[in-house]
């Protein structure tokens, strides 16, 4: 985490722990890594594939899929301009119940992903409201439920826990009663008029003065019946004004043509006026380009300077934004960030890895903890305090020559027995040869140099602390090193070999081929709590690679998809991570994965402060 990024965010805790009201705008980055990656304008390309059905049956699928194909790919075009398309192919007398079932499978469809922004936004959110009785108002432009589902899900896995412990089998988990939480969490979902209409409210307790957490949908809300956790798991769910389209439920009004967001606009402005306008503000997940949101902040920013004028104050920015730091060749880049930070009325914590914004909750929520008031964090952040642990105790563990062999050798044990007995056992095509590599973070200095390191893998064990491969954290090898990709992102991926900028070997007939066996990688960073310090922290990465090739169907038939996954089903040297379907399995060895790396850590970490 940059220095500068550092100082906002220790002001950012001072101005959270002196407001009585937080309010968080989560853009699409929030939910970018539980949906898959997939873009705004991949989601537009999915929902044209359902609604163009009829206009493609009727002039031929070869011709209009190849148009398609040429129109929803282009970067000519805005996602708005490609959503109205889409939109007005829809058949109007199941136009909105189409569009609504086609987000909402692409959406819910490859949730396995998942990286710790939502758990730790979640953490902070309720420590905010439980113990410090502060509102919370969370306002989103996203049409998903992963933020709400998030909060209860941290809510209810310690209710569940305790309740199996102090009363197993005699009481259902599901009843809210018992539940020790003073909280409300309640949804807002907006149509025609200004003010948003309750779209479900979960009550922790029964007491209407609870302190309340809202979350504000501006483009409606899409709820699945399968994947959500409110309604599969908790029986206080009231869905109000909600409509059915299928296994999904929509709420509000449906903002996704150029039509909706202009229709949208003035209401979208007027409540993040409003939310902006009462207390403290942090912005995360957002390019700071949607129009009603930059508007609104240019608003305040006129009010507060008319107001400071008048009164001959100085103007104190309570409006935080979490956002990447763009690196130019240009000297002076950062200062135009800078000037557009000023010029929106907005205080910037820039990150340069997508890990680095959990960190930023992780360590508010830390600072809360403690209150800081013991000066343990004055100097060091407890986020980077526990990475200084993990790697002090990784070190001296190497320097006990019995137990780090030992170790060594139990992490080759069981990663070969996975790779061999359970993944190509279950999963893997005949003759695909698979490698499992366990990464650990380790630093050169300074936390901000960061490198990760094999210490052991599923070919053999290594002991020489030389001979262990290294990588250095850093944009440029997240570039060519699947390991420090994941890393970098904070969420596991699946990652091309043709993703990865590797050394090519240039063919004769002007063709290039990977100098390396493996073509395809599963890297799954690893997680574990540093509860001294009231963090989780990133301490390495697990990644499988595979020698077959990995497709991403980015070139199938527009409209036949199936047709696509048949054909590489049929072919040779693909990786089965590539042609099943069912994220269910990805899940599976991703959880398989991250059973071993979790593992691995903690006997790190333990055997290290035995010794």
């Amino acid at each position: 985490m940059r220095s500068d990024t550092e100082d906002s965010l220790r002001k950012l805790y001072l101005s959270v722990a002196d407001s009585n009201h937080i309010v968080i705008y989560c853009g699409s980055g929030v939910i970018k890594n539980k949906i898959g990656g997939v873009s705004r304008d991949s989601l537009v390309t999915l929902v044209a594939q359902k609604t163009m059905l009829g206009f493609a049956k009727q002039y031929g699928f070869k011709k209009v899929s190849a148009a398609c194909t040429n129109f929803f790919t282009s970067k000519d075009h805005t996602p708005e301009f490609k959503a109205t398309i889409a939109a007005s192919y829809a058949e109007k007398k199941d136009k909105d119940n189409t569009i609504v079932s086609s987000i909402g499978e692409t959406l819910y469809r490859d949730s396995w992903s998942e990286g710790r922004l939502l758990s730790e936004l979640a953490k902070f959110v309720i420590k905010l409201s439980v113990d410090f009785k502060k509102s919370v108002s969370i306002v989103t432009s996203n049409y998903d439920t992963f933020i709400e589902d998030s909060i209860i899900k941290e809510l209810y896995i310690p209710y569940a826990k305790k309740k199996e412990e102090e009363e197993k089998g005699k009481t259902s988990t599901k009843d809210f009663k018992d539940f020790d939480v003073d909280l409300r969490l309640v949804g807002y979902a907006y149509g025609e008029g200004d003010k948003g209409v309750p779209c479900y409210d979960y009550a922790f307790a029964r007491n209407e003065k609870l302190p309340k957490i809202e979350i504000h949908h501006l483009h409606g809300r899409i709820c699945s019946m399968v994947s959500s956790y409110a309604l599969n798991n908790l029986a206080s769910n009231k869905d109000v004004d909600k409509e059915g389209a299928g296994l999904f439920i929509r709420s509000g009004k449906l903002v996704f043509s150029e039509e909706d967001y202009e229709e949208s606009h003035d209401r979208s402005l007027e409540v993040l006026t409003n939310l902006f306008s009462q207390g403290t503000t942090i912005i995360v997940g957002s390019s700071l380009t949607d129009t009603p949101l930059v508007r609104s902040l240019l608003k305040i920013k006129s009010k507060s300077e008319e107001q400071h004028g008048k009164n001959g104050g100085k103007i104190v920015s309570s409006r935080r934004a979490v956002y990447a730091f763009m690196k130019c060749g240009i000297d002076g880049y950062e200062k135009f960030q800078l000037e557009r930070a000023e010029a929106l009325g907005i205080e910037p914590l820039f990150y340069e890895f997508h890990d680095e914004i959990p960190e930023v909750f992780s360590n508010l929520t830390a600072l809360l903890v403690r209150g800081n008031k013991d000066g343990s964090y004055s100097e060091v952040l407890p986020y980077d305090q526990a990475l200084r642990e993990w790697v002090r105790l990784a070190i001296r563990l190497t320097n006990h020559q019995k137990q780090f062999r030992e170790l060594v050798e139990s992490g080759y044990e069981m990663s070969a027995k996975l790779a061999r007995d359970v993944i190509i056992e279950r999963y893997a095509r005949k003759d695909e040869l698979l490698k499992i590599e366990c990464w650990f973070l380790d630093l050169e200095g300074d936390v901000s140099k960061k490198v990760l390191r094999v210490w052991t893998n599923s070919v053999g064990p290594t002991f020489a602390t030389d001979l262990r491969r290294s990588e250095a954290v850093s944009s440029l090898n997240a570039e060519k090193v699947a390991s420090v990709q994941a890393f970098c992102e904070g969420a596991p991926k699946i990652i091309p070999i043709d993703q990865l900028k590797l050394g090519l070997v240039k063919l004769k007939d002007d063709k290039n081929i990977s100098a390396t066996r493996w073509k395809s990688f599963m890297s799954v960073p690893i997680v574990i709590p540093f509860e001294e310090y009231d963090v989780d922290v990133t301490v390495g990465v697990v990644t499988l690679a595979s020698t077959y090739k990995y497709s991403d169907f980015e070139n199938r038939d527009f409209f036949n998809s199936k047709k696509a996954l048949d054909v590489l089903k049929a072919s040779k040297n693909e990786s089965f991570m590539s042609i099943y379907d069912d994220p269910n399995e990805r899940r599976d060895i991703c959880d398989y994965l991250k059973a071993l790396g979790i593992y691995l850590a903690k006997m790190i970490y333990l055997e290290s402060k035995e010794n």
